[in-house]
């Protein structure tokens, strides 16, 4: 593995990366905020709507049911767009800067012109983002935490809320590990960034869908996010299966990834 690669690749997006770390701990805190104002009676109140309880068991992937103290509140802030939108800004914009978008200006044949292998630069593009899920997984905890500190005095179950970052790892191994994928069939970088706009927007639909239609619950299996439901989560703990499709998921994707990458032309500047 090539350190000097690695450290341009860090180099490159390295104030998206805390500007998105820095963003999900600032989201959580005001998320905690603000969960402190709803008044619980108008929230079971809107729950008893079809069309809200439906909204809000697409995120969290199941009916909150009748118990709704803070910490319960917490895990919609652990499934919320913004958190999504963050997370995955940081992978594929890593994802696909190097296999697709040096492509794209012309860049890579040059940067293949050092004494470094494709698989030299692949693994070096994967190293800018991989390490990130950890901190990035556990931000909204930490988030959690400091709006807790700041805004509550009764106890939030941190242990209930803590087996979600390991699922939520999961899920960016998933992601990261196909946006790599995707960016080996595209020559366009906004084309392969597009592509997996679609997908994770696809999951999301999916999601919605099942809530409001038992008979597409199979088809939900599809997407990504089937497999991070973080009520589920604070109920029975990690769901270990979940994780582990997700992680392996993304290294199949990742290896094909890999190998296409090896083999596939690349155009001179």
């Amino acid at each position: 593995m090539n350190r000097g690669l690695i450290a341009k690749f860090l180099r490159d997006s390295r104030w998206l990366r805390w500007g998105a770390l820095f963003g999900i701990v600032l989201f959580e805190v005001l998320f905690t905020r603000i969960m402190r104002e709803i008044d619980k009676e108008y929230l079971g109140m809107l729950l008893s709507s079809p069309f809200f309880s439906r909204l809000i068991n697409m995120l969290i992937g199941s009916e909150i049911g009748g118990d709704l103290n803070i910490t319960v509140l917490l895990t919609v802030g652990f499934a919320h767009p913004v958190l999504f939108t963050l997370t995955w800004a940081v992978l594929l914009t890593d994802g696909t800067r190097v296999l697709v978008g040096e492509l794209e200006r012309g860049t890579l044949d040059l940067t293949l012109a050092l004494p470094v292998s494709r698989w030299d630069v692949f693994l070096a593009a994967t190293v800018s983002w991989l390490p990130w899920g950890i901190p990035m997984s556990l931000a909204p905890l930490f988030g959690a935490w400091i709006g807790g500190q700041l805004f509550y005095e009764e106890p939030i179950a941190y242990a209930r809320l803590a087996p979600m970052t390991l699922n939520l790892f999961g899920l960016y191994v998933a992601v990261g590990g196909l946006t790599m994928l995707v960016a080996t069939f595209h020559e366009r970088r906004g084309i392969a960034i597009g592509t997996m706009v679609i997908v994770m927007l696809s999951s999301f639909l999916l999601n919605f869908l099942a809530s409001m239609w038992d008979a597409l619950e199979p088809l939900s299996r599809l997407g990504l996010l089937n497999y991070y439901k973080t009520i589920e989560i604070y109920r029975n703990g990690l769901p270990v299966t979940n994780t582990l499709i997700l992680v392996g998921f993304g290294l199949v994707a990742w290896i094909v990834g890999l190998r296409r990458f090896a083999t596939k032309d690349i155009h001179a500047a």
